[in-house]
């Protein structure tokens, strides 16, 4: 599952690219996946073995432009009980992201400062605290950090158990990194806050968008109907993920023919 959309700024992908690198810092930004982060693109990081302990990480110092993220030496979290660690091959980059940078979310998210970033991310379980019974070393997996959470932007994260799946065998690292946000929030939207059933027809704005792109397949996958509305331009995508109608919204009236 992909999305093509843009987002409004290329974010936190543009700023990976311009990030300060730190002292004995070795990550490089080595290539972009299309992400379902509000159809924004995600940075891949490559992350090299660190000295025991520590580990490197993106850390923004100060809310504003790219120049506030630096690369630092930090020390190694550990997996507490119920939670696992991660080491990452790849970051998910979301429009959340780079607003987040920009201090435009303190009013709901206003962390004491540095933090290290990201919301989403793929690797390999490293480590499993007490209690954890479905996960263990070596795993590969994709997951998110959870609400109102951070610090997918760094070679190591510890999550709760229940924030992980199993990395699809056909997915690689990069593409799975770009799953996580936007499919859980369509998820949620379908499922938990409108209790879309079988059968039912689901009108879907923004079908063209990552959360739109998801929405289709998942409800597809419900036994949904979907009527997608995006552009002329975006309805050949919209039903080759699932769409069995579109409709242009600068051309017709949605609410009059859906």
């Amino acid at each position: 599952m992909y999305a093509s959309k843009s987002p409004r700024q290329a974010g936190l992908a543009h700023d990976a690219a311009r990030v300060r690198r730190g002292r004995g810092g070795r990550w490089l930004v080595c290539g972009f996946a299309l992400a379902l982060g509000w159809g924004g693109r995600s940075a891949v990081v490559a992350a090299a073995e660190p000295p025991a302990a520590t580990m490197m990480a993106v850390r923004l110092h100060g809310y504003g432009d790219v120049g506030n993220l630096h690369f630092d030496r930090v020390p190694r979290p550990e997996a507490a009980p119920g939670t696992v660690r991660v080491r990452e091959f790849a970051a998910g980059i979301n429009p959340y992201d780079w607003k987040f940078r920009d201090g435009n979310l303190r009013r709901f998210f206003n962390p004491a400062l540095p933090i290290v970033p990201g919301i989403e991310f793929a690797g390999v379980v490293d480590q499993v605290g007490a209690g954890v019974m479905r996960w263990k070393p070596g795993d590969a997996v994709y997951g998110y950090v959870g609400e109102d959470g951070a610090g997918a932007y760094a070679e190591y994260v510890v999550v709760p158990q229940g924030n992980l799946a199993h990395k699809p065998k056909a997915l690689d690292f990069a593409a799975a990194a770009a799953i996580p946000v936007a499919t859980q929030t369509a998820w949620k939207a379908l499922f938990e806050t409108a209790d879309a059933k079988r059968g039912q027809r689901l009108l879907l704005q923004g079908g063209s968008g990552a959360v739109g792109l998801a929405a289709i397949q998942l409800a597809r996958l419900r036994g949904l109907e979907v009527a997608a509305v995006a552009s002329t331009a975006k309805a050949a995508l919209m039903r080759e993920y699932g769409a069995s109608v579109t409709y242009d919204y600068r051309k017709q009236r949605v609410v009059e023919v859906a």
